[in-house]
């Protein structure tokens, strides 16, 4: 008797080749860890107390789905200023009907249902379309909600246990922010809707977990202040210049000669001179680390490792990965955990496994 079945195969014995939409949503599920439209379903308002919702295209819990253009009727309120939401309810467990659009309105609105194990339970889905104010008059302040699937790369999944470090993107998200998990934990079913919101810097508790936004061009600038301060003037800034240190004015790279005290004014070719060009600064200035482990192509490669650079680190400007034969390292994501500890992604694109002789270079200032 057989322990395994091949089911994407010629339709034979003992159920080979058999694939249902069960299997079908169970690989979507995997291959695109969210739940949202990817074409269409604008909603607009038709007439009073009538909600339009446009043709379009979705995904919930792997299962594709079609939204037909129509137009939603919703009950006005008998007295006074409600809340509403229209929402697609998925019930698998119902043969006859088991996806519809729905409206509900009330003082408060009941949470969603969300079942992470739909697939297998035959359970239940809610997605949310839209919110809105209605009274006894007609509808109002309606807001889109329902997220939409442009690309599922290392997007964060649902209901998933992330580790400390561990990292993703939100599509809901601006596209410049990195989620970098800082508390350890399992994502909810539901996604919270501070993501659309977060901004640098800040953090958002999804289930048990906890992600820390980091905005990549913030990242940027403030590396880019941390290879010295930018002065608008030529006075020292508080806590002064030492002999050697440096500074941006104008544009350009200076330090200083002597020691300047706080407030005291700058000379140029007296008390401070241009400074080497950044790139002589750091041909010396690098940290090596030795791979202890292959990686093969079109393979990723995640790790957190130890940087033995000095406590006056300004800031990383630069990375450069070496192997021979026909490896090709590409660094994929840098993220300095703290001032000794960075973590990065690696991958192959060549058309050979890397040797563990390979090593990684990261300069610094």
């Amino acid at each position: 008797m057989a322990n395994v079945v091949l089911k994407t195969y010629a339709a034979g014995d003992n159920n080979q080749g058999s694939v249902t939409p069960q299997n079908d949503a169970l690989i979507y599920q995997a291959a695109v860890p969210m739940n949202g439209l990817f074409f269409g379903g604008t909603i607009t308002l038709s007439s009073a107390n009538v909600l339009h919702v446009a043709a379009g295209m979705g995904i919930i819990g792997g299962r594709f789905f079609e939204v037909l253009e129509s137009d939603i009727p919703v009950q006005l309120s008998a007295s006074g200023d409600l809340l509403g939401r229209l929402y697609i309810h998925l019930d698998l467990s119902n043969a006859d009907n088991p996806i519809e659009i729905n409206a509900v309105t009330g003082a408060s609105l009941p949470a969603l249902q969300g079942d992470s194990d739909l697939n297998i339970s035959n359970g239940v889905f809610d997605m949310e379309l839209c919110t809105f104010d209605i009274n006894e008059l007609t509808i109002s302040n309606i807001v889109q909600t329902f997220p939409t699937i442009t690309a599922a790369n290392n997007q964060i999944r649902r209901a998933t246990a992330y580790a400390i470090n561990d990292f993703a993107l939100c599509q809901s998200a601006s596209n410049s922010l990195i989620f970098v998990c800082t508390t350890a934990g399992t994502t909810a079913v539901q996604q919270p809707t501070g993501y659309a919101t977060i901004t640098d810097g800040n953090t958002i508790t999804d289930g048990t977990a906890v992600f820390k936004a980091v905005g990549l061009m913030a990242e940027i600038t403030r590396n880019q202040q941390l290879i010295a301060p930018v002065l608008t003037s030529l006075v020292a800034p508080t806590g002064g210049f030492s002999t050697g240190q440096q500074f941006i004015y104008n544009g350009l790279l200076y330090k200083a000669t002597a020691n300047i005290s706080a407030g005291g004014t700058i000379v140029i070719n007296g008390n401070a001179k241009l400074a080497d060009c950044v790139t002589e600064q750091i041909k010396v200035k690098k940290f090596t680390y030795q791979m202890t482990e292959a990686i093969s192509v079109g393979s990723y490669r995640e790790m957190v490792i130890d940087l033995n650079i000095p406590a006056t680190l300004g800031a990383i400007v630069g990375i450069r990965t070496s192997s021979g034969g026909a490896a090709n390292i590409v660094l994929m994501f840098f993220y300095m955990l703290s001032a000794t500890q960075a973590d990065l992604r690696l991958r192959n694109v060549g058309t050979q496994t890397t040797t563990t002789d390979m090593t990684i270079d990261i300069y610094y200032i």
